[in-house]
């Protein structure tokens, strides 16, 4: 069981109504607590005060994803917390910030293709707030069916910068979506059984973990799609029903938690945040 786990919480209601959530493909907690998810399943946002629900407030619904407040495959989420919290979503062929829950500011980047640009599955993002020496400052985007991460150093797409192709080897992907920086300033990606570290946007410092089975061994990865690092650089894992930490990119410190037959069903888990 994980550190501090020892008392199970849990806020769950399934629906599209309030207080209910449809499927939460990807999570952000803040450092006052507050709680972000990106509700696929019902094409909105929605964000609570803690684990309890209080302060339910939801902003979103289905539409062609141009339109203010329209999202169709609304799937990777995250706050910038530097700026007030304005929330970057990824949403199918397009990535959107809006500044607050009522959807302010609300700005849109992308069509649906394969050129520059262009998404066809823009799955997880993150933000890169300062400039580090392998990763400039802006927006990270995973295109799970393009098989590449984007950059771009702004939400009108300057900058523009893609990594990856199609393919197991070094610099391929086969189907990327959770991705998140560590405090060793490297780019974490879930790549559907293992999870990859670069150092750069070339794919300098290639390094991989992981392979094909259903989580009771080390190193097996049964449908990962939710990542994030804690403070010490540990890796958490959403990993179909159950939870992984590992210590680092050698599986060292190798814990679950869940299952799909251990008398807490989770699910299935597609996000993962760490507070």
């Amino acid at each position: 069981m994980f550190d501090n786990f020892t008392t199970w919480n849990a806020y769950e209601a399934p629906g599209d109504g309030a207080n209910q959530i449809g499927w939460p493909f990807a999570l952000y907690v803040t450092h006052t607590g507050s709680i972000y998810m990106a509700d696929g399943k019902n094409d909105r946002v929605i964000r609570v005060n803690g684990i309890s629900g209080s302060g339910w407030t939801s902003f979103g619904t289905y539409g062609s994803g141009v339109g203010m407040g329209q999202f169709d495959k609304l799937l990777g989420l995250w706050v910038d917390e530097s700026s007030g919290n304005k929330i970057y979503l990824a949403d199918g062929t397009r990535i959107k910030r809006m500044d607050d829950m009522s959807g302010a500011g609300w700005t849109v980047y992308g069509d649906s293709g394969s050129g520059d640009g262009q998404f066809t599955r823009a799955w997880g993002i993150t933000v890169r707030t300062h400039a580090t020496t392998g990763f400039p400052a802006g927006i990270y985007v995973s295109d799970r069916k393009l098989d590449r991460i984007v950059y771009i150093s702004d939400m009108t797409g300057a900058g523009w910068t893609a990594f990856g192709t199609n393919g197991t080897g070094v610099g391929q992907f086969k189907g990327p979506s959770g991705i998140a920086f560590g405090k060793d300033d490297k780019l974490y990606i879930v790549d559907t059984h293992r999870i990859v570290r670069i150092d750069d946007m070339t794919g300098a410092g290639w390094t991989t973990y992981g392979y094909p089975g259903p989580g009771t061994t080390a190193g097996q990865f049964y449908l990962p799609e939710g990542i994030a690092l804690d403070s010490l650089n540990r890796i958490y894992v959403a990993d179909s029903a159950h939870m992984v930490r590992m210590d680092d990119m050698t599986g060292a410190g190798w814990l679950t938690f869940g299952g799909m037959f251990d008398g807490k069903l989770l699910g299935t888990i597609v996000g993962v945040a760490v507070h």
